[in-house]
């Protein structure tokens, strides 16, 4: 297996054509593993001041001419007065939650053979005492077939560090992921609904007829749609951030850097699939949705709504028409996204685990110095 390494944007766009292949080749591909995002992310987010200096480490793993596997990582240096004192890997994404899961993109035939090589650059890092963090999958079995299931990643790499590599686990943190397999159609999917959810909807629809008012939806997917309405998103993503009384949500786009992003990836808006749902009710959008269709997949991203309208439920009103929009289009699934809430688990979708685990050399000085840094990141947070 040849493996090499883009470490600026020339090299990475080199990269474009042969990971874009290896999108569609990749089921349920999530749009944090593609090469817009990994692009768009970069651009916006790397960091070279005194202190800190960020480098693109994105390791491209081939089969002759075939990419088969792709690592988007950063190494962040902390240093002072010029010197370098420790050094991070992580997954591209370090930003608060709007890189939701930070997973390598591999075809699964080659996942062994990549994560050997994978943890062999780990192993022997220039700097044996730096941080390294992996995000993978966890195995989670059918139940109704539990028979039916493949080696996970995180399933690979746990073992090939536990029997034969000279790394240590420092800790690991669980992401819940929900994930909801489209039906037939819209209807057949609805009528396999929970009676709660069902008499939601109904209550949705009938508390708009009598104000005598209607909803609809309206879907935007060219970057020049996306570009106008992004700053209305922005605006009711913010208002629904203030909402008192119910699940907390922050407001992801207060930031200039982060709206700098949103707009990026909306120039990127066809290659991410990105696509931007609005309710709409006498003409106004009352509540809006990012979504990104990868492949088969809907993935629904961040949202907002405005809270005069809050008494009509809007937000459950728009997630089902999204659903029925998957429906309509013959999307295989709809991805809730991360975190463990009711406006996903309403819906009876099924849990997908990811790990965050961080490795370090297998040395004392190695595990203190790596348990120190985590500390003094979870104190920072």
């Amino acid at each position: 297996m040849k493996v090499t390494f883009a470490r600026n944007l020339r090299e990475l766009d080199e990269l474009s054509l042969a990971w874009r292949r290896l999108e569609s080749q990749v089921a349920n591909v999530l749009p944090f593993q593609t090469y817009a995002w990994t692009r768009a992310w970069w651009q916006i987010f790397k960091v070279d001041n005194l202190v800190r200096c960020d480098e693109l480490m994105v390791t491209a793993y081939w089969d002759d001419d075939l990419l088969v596997g792709v690592v988007p990582r950063i190494v962040t240096r902390y240093r002072v007065a010029g010197i370098n004192f420790y050094h991070y890997v992580r997954p591209i994404g370090a930003d608060p939650n709007l890189t939701e899961i930070r997973v390598p993109l591999i075809l699964p035939y080659f996942q062994e053979e990549v994560v050997d090589c994978w943890l062999d650059t780990v192993e022997h890092f220039r700097d044996p005492r730096g941080l390294h963090k992996i995000i993978a999958p966890l195995q989670v079995l059918n139940p109704t077939e539990p028979d039916m299931f493949e080696q996970s990643m995180m399933d690979t790499l746990q073992t090939m560090t536990s029997s034969i590599r000279k790394l240590g686990l420092l800790d690991t943190r669980r992401i819940s992921n929900f994930v909801v397999d489209t039906a037939d159609n819209w209807e057949a999917f609805r009528k396999g609904l929970k009676r709660n959810i069902k008499e939601s909807l109904r209550r949705c629809t009938n508390s708009l007829a009598k104000d005598g008012l209607k909803a609809e939806l309206v879907v935007y997917s060219t970057p020049p749609d996306i570009h106008a309405r992004l700053d209305h998103f922005c605006a009711l993503h913010g208002e629904r951030a203030k909402r008192q009384g119910t699940v907390a949500h922050p407001d992801y786009f207060a930031k200039s850097q982060h709206r700098r992003f949103l707009n990026l990836l909306a120039d990127s808006a066809t290659a991410l699939g990105m696509r931007l749902f609005c309710l709409v009710i006498n003409g106004q959008p009352v509540a809006m949705r990012l979504g990104f269709v990868v492949n088969t997949e809907l993935y629904m991203y961040y949202s907002g709504y405005r809270q005069d309208h809050a008494k009509y439920s809007v937000m459950i009103t728009l997630v089902s028409e999204m659903i029925a929009w998957a429906h309509h289009k013959e999307l295989a699934r709809v991805n809730f996204s991360i975190g463990n809430d009711v406006s996903k688990t309403r819906w009876g979708p099924q849990e997908l685990i990811y790990a965050e685990q961080h490795y370090v050399r297998d040395t004392v000085p190695a595990r203190l110095v790596g348990r120190f840094m985590l500390w003094l990141k979870t104190a920072r947070q």
